[in-house]
């Protein structure tokens, strides 16, 4: 098991051999090789957890017992066993961890479209947010990259569609030259780039335009609370203004469907809030 499902593994850790702890993608290689070796050897299931548990990222709870002293952390029962158990980074984003081939369904699924991840981690620290947390230090893809990986999976998988992919796509550094570069390369064909929800306070419409490229979809932005006094409490820091110049500049552009994320049940809410 892993992801940020389990960032508290205790309460399934009667029923888990093992975690994966942070990044996953070089840990899954070498967890097979570990096991590989193994059952090479006849190794029995104790003998290879053993030796999986002193890989970085790797947290074996039967080899562990919480401490109801310390805030349940747990500790290792036996010597020379990792502690703490420290999540996995993956230092830089690489063709290893982005695919770009994989099976096309024959029918129409949700997200029907390539994913290209620009950016991995943000560091706004939106208060409700688990994985702007877990997910750190921030690490970009160049838009060199970006350009390259577009074009060998439009050949290697059809998709008429691409998306740029992070936690807070708006951020990411090389936006408007990666937008631009795939949007020339790809556009001629019919095929469109789009992005997740954009953050008002950086929206940029002729960005919006190069993202959009060949067709206008629709825009979405996530003010996630209905107030300015509440999006200062979860840190999200959009004001009224920004919102309202962000949508007014959607219409402006040519853009006729918005769409808007929001939160309730959220600490300190009001009516005045939630009306």
């Amino acid at each position: 098991a892993g992801g940020p499902a389990v960032f508290n593994p205790e309460p399934m850790a009667e029923y888990i051999d093992f975690y994966i702890v942070g990044d996953g993608e070089e840990l899954i290689l070498e967890i097979q090789e570990r096991t590989i070796s193994a059952r090479l050897i006849g190794a029995s299931r104790e003998e290879l957890l053993r030796e999986l548990s002193l890989l970085p990222g790797i947290y074996v709870p039967r080899f562990y017992e919480p401490d109801i002293n310390d805030n349940y952390l747990p500790k290792p029962i036996q010597a020379k066993l990792p502690f703490p158990v420290r999540k996995r980074i993956t230092q830089y984003l690489t063709d290893t961890n982005q695919p770009i081939a994989g099976p096309v369904p024959h029918l129409t699924t949700v997200q029907d479209k390539q994913v290209l991840e620009i950016r991995r981690g943000c560091d706004r620290g939106c208060r409700f947010c688990q994985v702007g947390y877990t997910y750190l230090p921030v690490r970009e893809r160049s838009a060199e990259d970006l350009l390259r990986l577009s074009k060998e999976s439009v050949r290697k998988s059809g998709y008429e569609d691409m998306t740029l992919l992070s936690l807070s796509a708006s951020d990411y550094t090389c936006l408007t030259e990666a937008a631009r570069a795939i949007n020339n390369e790809h556009s001629a064909d019919g095929i469109g780039l789009s992005m997740p929800s954009q953050r008002a306070d950086r929206f940029n419409v002729h960005l919006a335009a190069e993202v959009t490229g060949a067709r206008k979809s629709g825009m979405t932005f996530a003010p996630e609370a209905g107030t300015e006094r509440l999006r200062r409490i979860i840190n999200k820091g959009l004001s009224d203004a920004e919102i309202k110049n962000a949508i007014r500049g959607s219409y402006e552009q040519g853009w006729d469907h918005i769409k808007l994320y929001f939160m309730i049940g959220l600490p300190f809410e009001e009516d005045a809030d939630l009306d």
